[in-house]
């Protein structure tokens, strides 16, 4: 399990632009390998990761992502993903984990180009490369246990609501994290994670049903009112979040592999969901 990991994980649709590294540090016991240690270090700004990546024997990197996708974040983004292949180059860490997305791979512009922008650049490191492109984030929908809680109806932009998606708890990607800085590789290496089930917005709100003990059932928001509700929420330029939602929406965000071909989480919608609506009683 590495907590680290998951606290990033959690921060990656909250407009939170940071870059983090857990470092992990051998030992060998009885039981074979383990990790003994797992610290993270957050770096806020794109010069810094230059001056802090230190030499350590194996690294995973929390891409970088920003609150919007307009020009200058697009350029902000670039110079940290070179600031941080540049700082990598020389810390010649023995192997690299980068945290990746779903659909990382898509030539759409949208508010998940940024990581593949990161693949791009951080696969030509000369060190071993993993890039763990995980699911959407099953936890996304604590943002909505108020309403459901509140009136039972959850406004979605994920649709149609009966359409599954591959979704996946975080702490099944701070855990797949984990054990890929265990394992041995040459190159590039590509690990599509999502979780034991795909999943749609009408099985998140039966999950809410069943965590709330009171009916709850989506709504889908139309797409003419959607720039309109991000600006209202703060948004300056709801374009990329948008695009995002059309891509997986219209199904060009998805995997590269096959359903069959993707690796499985262990961790059940039900799990996921009882733990957010008791660490939210009044939400």
């Amino acid at each position: 399990m590495a907590p680290g990991i998951l606290q990033s994980s959690r921060q990656r649709f909250r407009g939170v632009r940071r870059v983090a590294f857990a470092s992990r540090r051998r030992r060998r016991d009885g039981r074979g390998e383990r990790l003994e240690e797992f610290e993270e270090r957050a770096y806020f700004g794109r010069q810094v990761a230059a001056r802090r990546i230190e030499r350590v024997e194996r690294e995973t990197l929390v891409g970088p992502v920003g609150k919007e996708l307009d020009e200058p974040a697009v350029g902000d983004e670039r110079a940290m993903i070179g600031a941080v292949r540049a700082a990598l180059e020389a810390a010649r860490p023995r192997r690299v984990v980068c945290l990746s997305t779903v659909g990382a791979q898509a030539t759409q512009t949208n508010l998940l180009s940024q990581l593949g922008m990161m693949e791009a650049q951080l696969g030509e490191l000369p060190m071993p490369v993993a890039f763990l492109r995980a699911a959407w984030f099953i936890e996304n929908v604590a943002w909505d246990i108020g309403a459901a809680r509140a009136s039972g109806v959850v406004p979605s932009f994920l649709q149609p609501l009966d359409r599954v998606l591959p979704m996946v708890a975080t702490a099944d990607v701070g855990r797949t994290a984990a054990q890929m800085l265990l394992d041995d590789w040459r190159g590039v290496r590509t690990v599509e994670l999502e979780g034991p089930r795909r999943l749609s917005p009408d099985d998140l709100a039966a999950g809410l049903a069943k965590a709330l003990a009171r009916g709850v059932r989506m709504a889908p928001v139309p797409r003419e009112v959607w720039e309109a509700t991000f600006r209202v929420q703060g948004m300056r330029n709801p374009l990329p979040r948008m695009q995002m939602l059309d891509g997986f929406n219209a199904g060009w965000l998805r995997f590269e592999a096959d359903e069959a071909h993707t690796r499985k989480g262990e961790v059940a919608l039900d799990t996921v969901l009882e733990g957010l609506v008791s660490a939210r009683p009044e939400a």
